[in-house]
């Protein structure tokens, strides 16, 4: 289907009734199914205008042998810019005794599902609304006169959402703004593994994507759980992806990036992205690849890497990581005072203040870089005291890299309950049925097997979703000979949740968390010339590695670290780095590093005939297309400016 440049559409390329486009796939990787464009001009566009969730969506196995190329998608409907945004905010008296606000100058714009965030009200759903009022389906923290509300309707982020089996996709040079690309291969009963997981996204710009109430991510990709295949990420922009100031439900948080790629994939090869204002990571490689020639500005964590399920060795080599930043943990305006030793916060409509701790998600304290973590002494709508330390997690790491202490297996398809327990069910907190379990028999998805390095012995566990560890723990009696079962001794905590007591119902993950063995310990290479750098004028990272406690071996050697100062006493610290590491970036005299003043995007921005900003250099990257393509505006580019400018004399 090839679509008309410049022509627009009002909601997404499913149709709001029809479906027709995704009910089926391509024939095959020589013969996919095709929608593009023809003609000049813009990209075809779709705008969403909240009639459909997505512009783009499969389910089953029909996302297999895809192209989606030059295709723009506008959720203009979660824009706060935008004339079609489905939100306002009205101010209104609230009451701890009662779900209902009162004494609104107007409701207009606001109808029942809206999701309502102000002083005292995290995410409850209206349920009515007069001329005056809304009612809630809960009362607020505080009661209060005339304080600011937001209501929003609540709308997916996800443009192209690919849920079931994804495979041979290509998507190139799509646009999606206030909007994602989420691939979900979700294993059923019914859909196996992919055996050879391929995947080309190139030269795509996903922008300012967000999820009310969550953060959400630039691009995702969900487990696949078999080896093999070639994933290519390569030349795209995403920018600021997870968070958005101008919302108070939709601060910064720990578990949105700009792109989340999950633990067990095929190695990736991340090459020459732009990955920028992320809400915490530019770019989550959680499996592990060729991190090769790419540029992070000003991202709390530039990139963090894993081996993956599959233990995928990590290379990075000629990256140019900048003005590393701290995670924007807060949305509205505070000012702080001490008061005998308490910080007092003086805010106008906060999220919430919480029972007993005020959370590091919440508030920013504006005149210190990191969160404020601590208890609450007392809050009212306006106010909270609390004690505790500033500056609690920090951020500004360049890279993450590590082994993974705690392992998640494959989604478990079903459960043969052991011959020891009640199984009569009893109902937890969140409606599920809960079965005290003996010795338990799992089984896998069709076509799975269990790594070989997975032996008796050891520790196990079947999480829940809302807690890793919730689903009984206990340890590996034996496996079958074909690797497809696996049998547990009896659990010394918990219980297994489940759907019925045949099967127990598809749980939600399984746990090995016994450190793995050495000898299956890739190798995780920084090095060479990557390049660590950040202008005078913005919050400069405290370390450049941090890899975690139980890494065995990274080898960081040949990169570059410069115009690095110290804004609290730390230095640039390595944690735990093992192995060979002869330029560990912990030996370094951070306070009399050499200074660079022309290794910045300001700097290459202004030698290309910009201003000189990095807000210049991001907006006429959001412009880039296959018909109009300017490589001054590439990640390559700009690196190899930089590299020049630290004297590296490794242009690529």
């Amino acid at each position: 289907m090839l679509l008309k440049k410049g022509d627009s559409w009002n909601g997404g390329m499913n149709g709001p009734s029809s479906g027709a486009w995704n009910r089926t796939g391509g024939r095959s990787a020589a013969e996919p199914m095709l929608i593009s464009s023809y003609g000049t001009g813009a990209r075809p566009l779709f705008k969403t205008n909240g009639i459909d969730t997505s512009c783009y969506s499969t389910t089953a196995t029909r996302g297999q042998y895809m192209a989606l190329v030059g295709i723009e998608c506008y959720n203009d409907a979660i824009d706060p810019a935008s004339p079609t945004y489905l939100g306002t905010t009205v101010r209104a008296d609230i009451s701890a005794a009662s779900p209902t606000l009162t004494n609104m100058a107007s409701t207009a714009g606001i109808l029942p599902g809206y999701v309502a965030y102000g002083s005292g009200i995290n995410g409850l759903v209206v349920q009515s609304v007069t001329s005056n009022s809304v009612t809630l389906n809960g009362n607020p923290q505080f009661t209060s006169s005339q304080i600011p509300i937001q209501f929003n309707k609540r709308l997916t982020q996800s443009s192209f959402a690919l849920t079931g089996t994804t495979n041979f996709l290509i998507v190139e040079d799509c646009k999606l703004n206030f909007g994602s690309l989420a691939i979900s291969n979700m294993i059923t009963a019914t859909t196996a593994p992919i055996v050879g997981l391929n995947l080309r996204i190139r030269r795509n710009l996903f922008l300012d994507a967000y999820v009310l109430g969550y953060g959400g991510n630039g691009m995702f990709l969900s487990d696949n759980q078999l080896a093999g295949g070639q994933v290519l990420i390569e030349e795209n922009l995403v920018d600021h992806a997870g968070w958005n100031s101008s919302l108070w439900g939709v601060g910064a948080n720990v578990f949105s990036h700009n792109f989340y790629l999950h633990d067990n994939n095929p190695s990736i090869s991340f090459l020459r992205n732009i990955t920028a204002n992320a809400a915490a990571t530019g770019a989550q490689v959680r499996n592990g690849g060729t991190i090769y020639d790419n540029l992070s500005i000003r991202n709390p964590i530039a990139f963090l890497t894993d081996p993956g399920i599959q233990f995928n060795s990590t290379t990075y080599s000629y990256n140019v990581i900048t003005e590393g930043s701290d995670i924007v943990v807060g949305v509205r305006s505070a000012t702080a005072a001490t008061t005998s030793g308490n910080k007092v916060l003086n805010l106008d409509g906060i999220l919430t203040a919480g029972n007993y701790n005020f959370m590091n998600q919440m508030i920013a304290d504006l005149d210190n870089p990191g969160a404020l973590s601590g208890s609450v002494v007392s809050f009212t709508a306006t106010t909270v005291t609390m004690s505790g330390a500033v500056a609690a997690g920090k951020r500004g790491d360049g890279v993450r890299a590590g082994d993974r202490l705690v392992v998640y297996m494959p989604r478990v398809q079903g459960i043969v309950l052991g011959s020891s327990g009640n199984f009569a069910p009893t109902v937890n907190s969140g409606g599920s049925s809960v079965y005290p379990i003996g010795s338990t028999v799992f089984y896998f998805p069709a076509g799975y097997t269990l790594p070989s390095w997975v032996v008796p012995g050891m520790n196990i566990a079947v999480a829940s979703k809302a807690n890793d560890f919730a689903g009984g723990q206990t340890t590996i009696a034996s496996i079958s000979a074909d690797r497809t079962q696996l049998t547990t001794a009896a659990p010394t905590t918990g219980a297994v949740v489940g759907g019925s007591a045949a099967t127990g119902g598809e749980q939600d993950k399984f746990i090995i968390w016994q450190s793995i063995p050495d000898t299956l310990h890739p190798t995780q290479t920084v090095g060479p010339n990557n390049i660590f750098t950040t202008s005078s004028g913005y919050y400069k990272p405290s370390f450049a590695y941090s890899p975690q406690a139980f890494t065995r071996s990274i080898n960081a050697t040949g990169n570059y670290y410069y115009n690095w100062n110290t804004v609290t006493s730390q230095n640039v610290i390595d944690y735990g780095l093992s192995g060979s590491n002869t330029n560990s970036p912990s030996k370094l005299n951070v306070a009399g590093s050499t200074s660079y003043p022309n290794a910045t995007v300001e700097a290459y921005d202004k030698s290309i005939g910009g201003p000189g900003t990095v807000e210049h250099f991001l907006t006429q990257a959001r412009l880039q297309s296959k018909d109009n393509w300017d490589s001054r505006y590439t990640a390559q580019a700009a690196n190899n400016f930089i590299r020049n400018a630290v004297g590296c004399n490794c242009s690529q």
